[in-house]
C-alpha cells in the first residue's frame, strides 16, 4: 500500500457511516453542473447504471490508492468514456464532485492526510487523463489541458 492509501480509504469509510453511499448525491450533483450527461446513462430508472458506474469509478480510485495498478491506466478509462462524447472537464469535474462530496460526508473528521491524499491521488491521474483524451477516436487535437484551477487546495 502507499503511504497515502490509508487516507484514502479512512476518508470513504467514514463518509458511508455518516451519509451513507454518497453516489446519488455525487451525480446529483454532476448532473446539476452537467444536465445533458442524463442522457448519457439511457434508460436508468432504478439507478442501476449509475451505481455500477460510481462503483466502478471507486474501485479505480482504490486500487490506485493503493498500487495495485498504475496511474496510466487511467487512459483506458478515459478513452472508453470519450467513446460515449464525455468530455475532459467533465471527467476532471466529477473527480472534483466525488472529493468534495466525500470531504462534506466527512465532516469534521476531514484530515489534512485526507485531503493530501486525494489530491495527490487525482494529480497522479491527470497526464493519464490528458494523454488518454483523443486516443479511441485518434483525435490529436486539441491539446491537453490541466483542470481548472482552484481544484484541490493542499492545506497548509
Amino acid at each position: 500500500m502507499l503511504p497515502n492509501a490509508e487516507p484514502i480509504h479512512q476518508s470513504l469509510e467514514l463518509c458511508v457511516e455518516r451519509l451513507g453511499d454518497p453516489a446519488p448525491l455525487i451525480y446529483q450533483r454532476f448532473f446539476s453542473k452537467y444536465p445533458n450527461a442524463v442522457e448519457l446513462f439511457g434508460d436508468d430508472p432504478d439507478d442501476s447504471i449509475k451505481g455500477h458506474m460510481m462503483e466502478k469509478i471507486f474501485m479505480l480510485l482504490m486500487e490506485l490508492a493503493d498500487g495495485s495498478i498504475k496511474p496510466r491506466f487511467s487512459a483506458f478509462w478515459v478513452a472508453d468514456h470519450e467513446v460515449w462524447k464525455v468530455e475532459r472537464a467533465m471527467i476532471f469535474d466529477m473527480f472534483d464532485i466525488i472529493v468534495g462530496t466525500l470531504r462534506e460526508g466527512v465532516g469534521d473528521a476531514w484530515t489534512a492526510d485526507m485531503e493530501r491524499a486525494w489530491q495527490d491521488l487525482i494529480a497522479s491521474m491527470i497526464p493519464a487523463i490528458n494523454a488518454g483524451m483523443g486516443s479511441a477516436s485518434g483525435d490529436d487535437s486539441p491539446e491537453p489541458v490541466a483542470p481548472p484551477q482552484p481544484r484541490f487546495q493542499r492545506w497548509s
